[in-house]
């Protein structure tokens, strides 16, 4: 397979700049935890919830859901936030009787794509807060040791549209809802599981799942979030010396064959946003799966330096183009402008009664609380600079796969022409190490440094504390002991 460096299909800068992730993440802050406002309440355990839609019902016998919990959750947590308050509610979503996590509560039965993504939220708010706390720790691995019984049981065949957990037994209403790319998203919670617990069943898992994943003859993208998983845990292990097709993997993600959406909307850009399934119709995107794919997808970056200028353009991309969900960019061309502009819509049409393109809401809502929350990871993980087309994108914070990290980001070029561009070192001394050339660039800097970028290009830049001790032990470049270049490709 050739290298890609940049995904051919996405322009290279979008017609509009990018939105303002930190005012959008302010914004729906401020809004969803004002308990006036109906999405934050709580419920019969006396713990936070959150309501789907925004338009949901609220009080102690509502339901809620934890692809709504999470979200908010770690958005908060990387945005600075405390969320200590929050945290209870996660044992809410744990099932006794089962032994595993589920996106409602009480449940037994449920989609495989909601199994993966639930689960891994569960897993990186426990890895990241509440590593701490016994209960919650014995929760997360009952939970691991419940999937990998129920993927042995159907031998690895994730082309099912679920499992019943009561029943143990898999289900399928319809050929159309079968959903194989979910072993991608079980190898990727095996792998957490194994970096924390240090089950070496867990690795084996997570190896055997994903070399299934990567083996699929043609792309079996069902929907987003389990193919985006699969990315950084192949990355992961193929730096960590895993001989595993990473750009095989990045590629089923970003294919406009598949999920991914190019082209142009009435006239409008909706290049880099994603449908919601692999039958949904019309045509039309969904802001969470446009949302959920970025935090999964930037850490591949400091793995497999190579591919971050193909992960900063459709991060570019999306960046400028998910204006399409929010009102205040779709005024005239929305269904409820009466609702606040805080809150995403959930989907956007691609032509709708007259309209092109046309933002609006599937069954039952019309502002998606569930996709709207991946607005706090935007705001904590995308940064402008003084170039409103030249992004400073976090690969470290959102890489739950890895223990400490030293502070990571890419710098993209979009330009035809060479760039300089403002680096801030902070203020304590830092080494600046480009892992995209392997070599320091600045030694024992602080403050705003000048950082040129070639013509169409990325650098992938790890701030390392000035008086680090370095180590090169086999192909990666360790500082203190913490990996942080882990070679050519990791050693591939």
């Amino acid at each position: 397979m050739d290298t890609p460096t940049r995904h051919a299909h996405l322009p290279s800068r979008p017609a509009e700049p990018p939105l303002d992730w930190g005012r959008l993440a302010k914004d729906f802050d401020a809004y969803v935890m004002d308990p006036a406002n109906g999405v934050l309440f709580t419920n019969r355990d006396g713990h936070p919830a959150f309501t789907a839609f925004l338009e949901g019902h609220t009080g102690v016998d509502a339901s809620h859901e934890l692809v709504s919990y999470g979200p908010i959750v770690l958005g908060k947590a990387l945005l600075g936030h405390d969320v200590t308050s929050l945290l209870p509610g996660l044992a809410d979503y744990f099932n006794e009787a089962t032994g595993l996590t589920m996106n409602t509560p009480g449940e037994t039965r449920i989609e495989m794509w909601y199994l993966m993504v639930v689960n891994a939220l569960a897993a990186h708010i426990t890895r990241r807060l509440l590593s701490h706390d016994p209960a919650s720790m014995a929760r997360w691995q009952a939970s691991v040791e419940t999937l990998m019984a129920m993927a042995r049981s159907i031998d690895y065949d994730f082309d099912v549209q679920g499992y019943d957990f009561a029943a143990r037994c898999p289900w399928t209403r319809e050929d159309i809802y079968r959903q194989p790319d979910a072993v991608g998203g079980y190898g990727y919670l095996m792998l957490l599981a194994y970096e924390t617990l240090r089950v070496p069943a867990y690795l084996e898992e997570a190896r055997r799942a994903l070399g299934r994943y990567l083996a699929f003859e043609r792309n079996p993208w069902y929907e987003v979030p389990s193919g985006a998983l699969a990315a950084v845990a192949t990355a992961r292990l193929r730096a960590l010396g895993h001989d595993l097709n990473v750009e095989r993997a990045v590629d089923f993600v970003l294919d406009p064959q598949a999920g991914m959406v190019t082209g142009t909307w009435g006239n409008r850009e909706a290049h880099g946003l994603f449908r919601g399934w692999r039958h949904s119709q019309p045509e039309s995107a969904y802001s969470m799966e446009s949302l959920v794919v970025l935090p999964a997808l930037l850490p591949v970056a400091r793995y497999v330096p190579h591919l971050a200028p193909g992960i900063a353009t459709y991060a570019l991309n999306v960046a400028a183009n998910a204006r399409l969900f929010f009102s205040d960019t779709m005024r005239g061309q929305e269904s409820r402008g009466d609702l606040t502009p805080a809150v995403t819509y959930e989907r956007v049409y691609a032509a709708y009664e007259g309209h092109a393109p046309y933002a609006a809401g599937d069954c039952p809502g019309h502002k998606s609380i569930y996709g709207g929350g991946y607005a706090l990871l935007w705001g904590a993980l995308v940064k402008p600079t003084r170039d409103p087309y030249i992004l400073q994108l976090d690969v470290a914070s959102s890489d739950f796969l890895a223990g400490h990290v030293y502070p990571t980001t890419i710098h993209a070029n979009p330009y035809a022409t060479a760039r300089t561009i403002e680096l801030d070192a902070g203020p304590e001394p830092v080494c600046l190490y480009d892992l995209t050339h392997h070599r320091t660039i600045a030694e024992r800097v602080t403050g705003p440094i000048s950082l040129d970028l070639d013509p169409e290009s990325a650098r992938v830049v790890a701030r390392v504390p000035a008086d680090a001790t370095w180590t090169r032990v086999g192909p990666t470049l360790e500082a203190d002991g913490i990996v942080v270049d882990y070679g050519l490709e990791g050693g591939a």
